[in-house]
């Protein structure tokens, strides 16, 4: 077009980058194989060294955001030709080419060696939507902020932000999958002039990786609704706390001009009357707004009387503006990929519903056609008749709109591609006409088909089309091909139903960005069942070799052949084998007679036949042979007895759920697969779950039926997608039985007795027992059990060689007339005698990996429990000496025959290893890397830091002694060193180097010349060292083999922050010399630091401070040590990774995103954890870091499958109070301890309590699509809340009644009328309804009380500070929240040591209780007994309140008049006591700190002698019989009236 001549907005731009690196064979272009361009020529990349590091540089390079794995999408087996780099970035570089690299040579690499990167991909703008809510809890307006972002696999971090603000006001996390976050703002004001935005973030390697912001949003108080988007339909208003429609009465263009501006959607066109966007619900607002037109905000018009409610307005009003005008969308019906000469079709152009007259345009290279559609229809047609070739090509449409003034016209349509053309399909370079890499011939050229999107029904259409039977299963696929041409098509889109491919959906020819390496491959059947009511039943129909089908005639037909045929299809058992054309008599030939099948062939051609094509027999179309196949079968069990229940329905096998499952549903399936009686209904998880949302519910048989479709049942969609499946194990598949001895030794003596025990399931039958030996076919005992027994015993006594030999046993029962006989079980071994050992692999015969002679073979010894004892024994048993070392860890290399026993236990008081404690032969759970060995030897050095070094001990009569130090020397040392095959003595010590020795001393003075083979034979004495102590024992350090250092890293967390510290610890052993400690990090040559440590030091220190990026690696070190000008190093540490960034983790193959196994993203690749030490703690912070509720389970054993990748963490220990997992103390995987079959695993619940005072109480809240939202409470009553409390594990339920005071959750309403009748497990297995997430229409928040969290009661009382007067009235409220069916209040009052009780009946949740005066002193507690469904509980008890006693009112004249007394009575006592007196006041502050006489008597000790007289003569003391402290008062007064003339004035006053 000419320049400015176009139809495209900016949210059209074109873009373009340009690299020189490129992502290929991925979904996208930001995930794959990585590429380099070499010239003019691309290139894969081959880096053994490739990390997450190097992929985030190419993730910055195409801008495609954080890198997420480095994991690959090609599985194909050949090799690539490639170039090999070994590259090492920081992650921060802008190509690759800046990071440290050593390009080596052109070579080829594995799939596995080549570098792929998965980068989270351009991240597109946000979708923030405004919505305006009632919280009737507060009684304010509330805002919601949505923000909605792409669907990632991984966490995400979403920011809200102000307009014009540069940090956000509140962050919000999701997790893998979410897609929105919510946010909600208080105080709602419409006339709020805040613009919000929200913007999305993921860190992996370097800084985040952040989203262009959201479009800025205002909230203004007006929508347009019901139209076919935001910019049309009826126009509504909120006020009041509700949207109400606006009534149409004096509205003219200008107000809808305003409105259209308002909302940001560019010009009104055409304010429309008679409400065709029908008239709302709720009041009408009638409105006297006036605009100019030019206003920006409908707030800026001109109003008089404000909004008002309105019920006499007849029309809404109702709104077009520009911002309506949307592209159009444009199919073809009928939609086929392709079509046929002379095929008639039509284009359909639909638009958004305006109720405007519109016209539209249909273009393709050739033509521009116009119609115009009046403004009651949407949607225009083009009729194609009798298509010729030129009609192919793309086809498009757009439309324009007249208003005022102006022509309006939208975007293009996308386009649609109309192909005129016979396709030809076939099945290439497979084993026959009907196997192959699926081609397509295609404008005169054969291309290839993409698998992206392909699956069953597609694979059914093509073997129809190409009269090739029914596709076989991708299981039996053994081969795959590649083409070489063009790539037609990909995404293929048939239902399995059309005749002929083209029939099909599919992307249009030549576009996609497939390789070949996807190409589709299919197997068809070279059989067919024709004319059944299904795909597993019908006539029998075989495929020749010249591509002709023929029948079978039904002569000798039985079940056996029809077995073939049914598993060649993968369909059940065969059932039955009719003949006499049960499904019609076909028009093909019979050529197939006398068929006689095992029933173990794949192909029905294989079983022995006669051909009738040059025979005189006769056969007809009416005995033409059929077979019926069971349409249910058992998937991932051990055998076809046992496993998921599948249903064949709709041309696909899909599940049946568990919900309602039993033992009679069971027993049909049993029945009709053909395998006996239901033993069990396991749950279909053990055997793998289903992937479908359809399946069977509900599924209800008295067990009388012959097939399961006979049955009751439902197909349906599960809300969350997964789900527990039904599984089933019938009797065709007895489990083996358990067969053991006991003592549980593995050699008897003779003469000995042993019992032999079998073990079966609990089948609650009558069943007989065989126990058999080695070959017989004759039992050598039976046993018959009864119905309640599982075991039988068999006892073997006075043991002869004859009765070495294996055993077995086996069991049978019989139901209905049928004998049921199950498999042996595993054999037990009776060995008579000594075990026969070997020590191979050693450097001479005293040492080795342990082998024993078992059944004819040699075999290993697991190191389990493997210690110096048991090693001791196989030493003497070769007549070696003694142990000096038991290793294991395949120390002398793995062995490769059968390893024979497990967990030795020796105490060393037994004669021989075969009377030690172990498991049974052949019994452990072990590796080869586990093999045991012995070092055994006449010498050995104890107590040292290695098998090199330490005190001398030498083998004397059976026991070890030691050796005096006298005259011992680097001579004497050499020949010991020798001897342990140690290489040198570098120090020879007479002083006890290492601890003394505890054994006795039996060599002294030794003399050796270097040259002896063995200590023993040096000219030595055996006498002389009764003056010889163990501080003198002989000691010696030989330079060996140095011992590895150990590493350590403090603190021992898995992952580190940028800025953190890290100290790494480096412990050699003690050799008590200088020793120089050098630390080593991966890639780098040198030293990173050198340590030198004294003789007594054994610990090197390197910190490594501020941590960068830079700092990530292994982390080794090294030790050197130095004797007479040589130097000795060790080997390298094991190492110890410093890793910088969060750790993310997942649950995997469980029924929802918040259980399954758990993975960590670790070492740049997902990961799975051993369960060693796997507990609660560890799974609460799995579940809180991915929030999801609480932790219900920490499970092991691989509950939830097995996992592919590598098993990154072997330990974990966390405290529960962790925010992440990488934040608990952990350990790397270091030895073959673990195996997937240990994969830890975690179940957090997929159903919630949220706002209450605990886990156990709260709004309910449901996972759904990975996303928590809520439960409408209409209908919801204490059954549900019972099933709900049991999953959570929170006891029962004691309340189902709406608490406002919970809230409501920030997800939307997933489920409403939920009907549980209250014995579900989970709460997934109630009957719901599955609401679209909108709201509750019919009720309110669903919301439980468990016994676990009952609700505390509160208590108050008048008057508020708890003292009362005799007389006045105490008011006690208690109260608690209104929730339960029936209350008794109960309040407890504790009074001078005695308690009491008041009960009262509550209403509306509390109770008033009223006492009086004297009577309600003491301490209360208020106390409730609720009644709920039958049962009371009681509540815990408030907090004490106490009440008191005032002290009545006084009368002030009495006051007045005892205070005289008091002063006269002081005065008395001044005079007679004045010289005291001095001395009381000369030792204290005054008189008047004294409070009363006997203060003043008391002041001092010294004084109470000259007092006592006088204070016992008017005050007798306390206790004196009939004397009271009013008594003391009174005796004063009189006292003083008795003696007033003596006082003498002038003293006291001077006094």
């Amino acid at each position: 077009k000419h320049w400015i001549e176009h139809s495209c907005k900016h949210d059209q731009d074109a873009s373009v980058i340009c690299s020189d690196v490129r992502l290929m064979s991925g979904t996208s272009h930001c995930n794959g194989k990585v590429e380099v361009l070499k010239g003019n020529k691309w290139t894969s990349l081959c880096s053994p060294t490739w990390s997450l590091q190097e992929a985030q540089v190419v993730c910055n390079i195409l801008g495609c955001g954080a890198a997420l794995s480095v994991q690959s999408y090609e599985f194909a087996s050949y090799l690539y030709s490639t170039f090999t780099m070994d590259i090492s970035c920081d992650g921060t570089e802008s190509h690759l080419m800046d990071c440290q690299s050593n390009t080596t040579h052109e070579t080829y690499c594995s799939p596995q060696q080549l570098a792929h990167v998965n980068c989270l991909g351009i991240m597109p703008k946000p979708l923030l939507s405004l919505s305006p809510f009632y919280n009737a809890h507060t009684g304010e307006d509330e805002l919601e902020l949505k923000c909605t972002i792409p669907i990632f696999n991984i966490n995400i971090t979403v920011n809200f932000y102000k307009v014009n603000e540069s940090q956000p006001f509140t962050v919000k996390k999701l997790s893998k999958s979410e897609q929105s976050a919510l946010h909600q703002v208080t105080g709602l004001n419409i006339l709020d002039t805040v613009k919000y935005t929200c913007q999305y973030e993921h860190k992996s390697v370097g800084p985040a990786h952040k989203s262009p912001h959201s479009d800025a949003r205002q909230f203004v108080g007006l929508r347009l609704m019901d139209g076919s988007n935001n910019c049309v339909g009826r126009l509504e208003m909120y006020q009041n706390h509700r949207w109400s429609p606006v009534c149409d009465a004096s509205w003219t263009l200008q107000d809808s001009q305003v409105v259209c501006r308002t909302l940001g959607c560019g010009t009104a066109l055409i304010a429309l009357e008679g409400a065709p966007f029908g008239n709302g619900t709720g009041p009408m607002w009638m409105t006297d707004i006036t605009c100019k037109g030019t206003e920006s905000l409908h707030t800026e018009c001109h109003t008089s009387s404000g909004n008002k409610e309105t019920q006499s307005c007849k029309a809404v009003t109702s709104i077009v503006c520009s911002g309506g005008i949307q592209k159009p969308n444009i199919s073809l019906s009928p939609s086929y990929m392709a079509f046929k000469k002379d095929d008639n079709l039509e284009l359909r152009c639909s638009l958004p519903k305006l109720h405007m007259s519109t016209s539209v345009y249909f273009k393709s290279k050739n033509s521009l056609t116009r119609q115009t559609l009046p403004a009651s229809r949407s949607t225009a047609v083009l009729s194609l008749r009798s298509l010729k070739p030129w009609h192919e090509g793309e086809y498009g449409c757009h439309y324009e709109v007249e208003y005022p003034g102006h022509t309006l016209r939208s975007p293009n349509s996308e386009t649609v591609h109309i192909f005129v053309d016979d396709l030809k399909w076939a099945l290439r370079n497979g084993r026959s006409d009907c196997a192959g890499r699926l081609e397509v011939y295609h404008n005169g050229q054969w291309g290839t088909v993409c698998a992206r999107g392909w699956d069953l029904r597609d694979a059914h259409v093509v073997c129809r089309e190409l009269d090739c039977g029914y596709p076989v299963p991708v299981e039996a696929w053994m081969w795959i091909s590649h083409g070489n041409g063009p790539i037609w098509l990909r995404d293929m889109d048939c239902n399995g139903t059309e005749s002929h491919m083209n029939e099909c959906k599919a992307m249009p020819f030549g576009i996609n960005d497939c390789n070949h390496a996807e190409d589709v491959n299919l197997h068809c059947s070279e059989l067919r069942l024709m004319d059944g009511p299904n795909y597993c039943a019908g006539r029998v129909e075989v495929l020749t070799e010249n591509h002709t089908w023929v029948a079978v005639c039904n002569e000798n037909w039985d079940l056996k052949d029809a077995q073939v045929v049914c598993q060649h299809l993968g369909c059940g058992p065969a059932l039955e084998a009719p003949g006499s054309s049960m499904f019609g008599h076909g028009s093909i030939p019979i050529l197939m007679t006398d068929l006689n099948c095992t029933g173990s062939e794949s192909l029905l051609k294989q079983c022995p036949f006669v051909s009738l094509e040059n025979s005189t027999r006769n056969c007809s179309n009416a005995d033409s042979a059929g077979v019926i196949c069971a349409g249910v079968r058992l998937v991932k069990g051990a055998s076809k007895c046992t496993g998921r229940v599948e249903l064949f329905h709709e041309n696909q096998w899909l599940p049946v759920s568990s919900r309602g499952w039993d033992i009679w549903d069971a027993q049909v399936v049993c029945k009709e697969i053909g395998c006996g009686f239901a033993v069990s209904t396991k749950e279909g998880t053990a055997y793998g779950r289903r992937t479908s949302m359809l399946w069977l519910e509900d599924v209800n048989c008295n067990g009388t039926e012959s097939q399961l479709t006979d049955c009751k049942g439902n197909w349906n969609e599960h809300i969350d997608g997964y789900g527990e499946t039904a599984g089933v194990a019938c009797s065709g598949h007895l489990s083996k039985p358990t067969l053991i001895h006991l003592p549980a030794v593995v050699t008897f003596e003779r003469g000995a007795s042993v019992q032999l025990n079998c073990t079966l399931p609990h089948l609650y039958l009558n069943t007989s027992v065989y126990f058999y030996k080695a070959s017989r076919t004759t039992p050598v005992a039976v046993r018959t059990l009864s119905s309640s027994e599982n075991y039988a015993v068999y006892t073997m006594s006075y043991l002869d060689t004859s009765d070495a030999a294996k055993y077995t046993c086996t069991f049978e029962l019989e139901n209905v007339g049928h004998v049921f006989k199950s498999q042996e079980s595993n054999p037990i071994y009776i060995s008579i005698g000594e075990l026969q050992f070997r020590l191979v692999n050693g450097y001479n015969r005293c040492n080795g990996r342990v082998e024993v002679l078992h059944d004819g073979q040699w075999g290993t010894i697991c190191d389990d429990m493997w210690d110096i004892e048991d090693a001791n024994m196989v030493c003497k048993h070769l007549n070696c000496g003694l142990a000096i070392l038991a290793p294991g860890n395949a120390h002398f290399g793995e062995g490769s025959g059968p390893i024979w026993l497990d967990e030795i236990k020796c105490t060393g008081n037994e004669s021989h290893l075969g009377q030690c404690e172990m498991e049974p032969w052949q019994k452990h759970n072990c590796y080869h890397s586990e093999d045991a060995g012995v070092i055994c030897s006449g010498v050995a050095l104890k107590d040292g830091p290695t098998f090199c070094a330490g005190r001398v001990e030498v083998v004397h009569k059976a026991r070890w002694t030691t050796v005096c130090g006298r005259g011992w020397d680097l001579q004497d040392a050499a020949v010991v060193c020798k001897q342990m095959g140690c290489g040198f003595a570098m120090s020879a010590s007479g002083a006890s180097q290492f601890k003394h020795g505890k054994v006795p001393m039996w060599l002294s003075d030794v003399n050796c010349r270097e040259t002896e083979s063995n200590i023993t034979d040096c000219l030595a004495s055996t006498g002389n060292k009764q003056n010889c102590s163990h501080e003198e024992d002989a000691s010696v350090v030989c330079s060996g083999q140095l011992p590895r250092p150990t590493l350590s890293r403090s603190p021992t967390s898995i992952l580190f922050n940028r800025g953190d510290k890290v100290q790494l610890n480096c412990t050699i052993p003690k050799f008590d010399v200088k020793s120089v400690v050098y630390f080593l990090k991966e890639n780098i040559s040198d030293p990173i630091t050198v340590k030198t440590l004294s003789r007594e030091e054994i610990t090197a220190t390197h910190t490594l401070g501020e941590l960068k990026t830079s700092d990530n690696g292994r982390y080794s070190c090294q030790y050197e040590l130095g004797r007479q000008g040589q130097n000795f190093k060790s080997p390298e540490s094991a190492p110890v990774k410093v890793l910088l960034g969060e750790m993310l983790i997942r649950l995997v193959d469980g029924p929802h995103h918040c259980a399954g196994r758990v993975e960590v993203f670790y070492n740049n690749q997902w990961g799975t954890i051993c369960d060693d030490f796997w507990d609660m703690d560890d799974a609460v912070v799995v579940c809180k870091q991915l929030r999801c509720g609480i932790a219900m389970s920490a499970l092991n054993r691989a509950h939830f499958g097995k996992g592919a990748g590598p098993i990154s963490l072997e330990t974990i220990v966390c405290k529960g109070n962790e925010s992440l997992l990488s934040e608990c103390q952990a350990e790397e995987i270091k030895r073959n301890h673990c195996n997937h079959e240990e994969d830890a695993s975690v179940v957090c619940a997929d159903v919630k309590l949220l706002g209450g005072p605990g886990n156990c109480s709260g709004t309910v809240e449901v996972l759904h699509n990975d996303q928590w939202g809520q439960v409408c409470g209409h209908n919801w009553d204490l059954q549900n809340a019972e099933v709900v409390c049991r999953s959570l594990g929170c006891g029962y339920a004691i309340s189902a009644v709406n608490i406002a005071q919970y809230g409501h959750g920030p997800g939307p309403f997933w489920l409403e009328d939920v009907i549980c009748d209250g014995t579900e497990t989970s709460f997934s297995k109630c009957k719901t309804t599955f609401s679209t997430g909108v709201g509750c229409i019919n009720g309110t928040d669903a919301t439980v009380v468990c016994s676990a969290d009952i609700l505390h009661p509160n208590i108050s009382m008048e008057p508020e500070s708890g003292e009362v007067t005799e007389g006045q009235a105490l008011i006690i409220r208690c109260s608690v929240i209104d929730i339960y069916e029936r209350l008794t209040f109960i309040l407890h009052q504790i009074s001078n040591g005695t308690s009491s009780s008041l009960f009262a009946p509550g209403s509306n949740g509390s109770v008033v209780f009223t006492m009086t005066g004297g009577n309600s002193t003491g301490n209360y507690t208020c106390q409730y007994v609720a009644h709920v469904g039958g049962r009371s509980f009681h509540s815990p008890h408030t907090q004490t309140l106490q009440v008191t006693l005032a002290p009545p009112s006084t009368d002030y004249t009495a006051v007045l008049v005892i205070l005289a007394l008091i002063v006269v009575v002081a005065a008395v006592v001044i005079f007679l006591n004045r010289k005291n007196l001095r001395r009381c006041i000369h030792k204290d502050s005054g008189l008047e700190e004294y409070t009363n006489l006997q203060d003043m008597e008391n002041c001092d000790d010294s004084n109470k002698r000259d007092t006592t007289d006088t204070a016992e003569r008017y005050f007798p003391a306390e206790g004196k019989e009939g004397t009271t402290c009013q008594d003391h008062s009174i005796a004063a007064t009189d006292s003083m009236n008795e003696h007033s003339a003596m006082i003498d004035n002038e003293l006291l006053v001077h006094d």
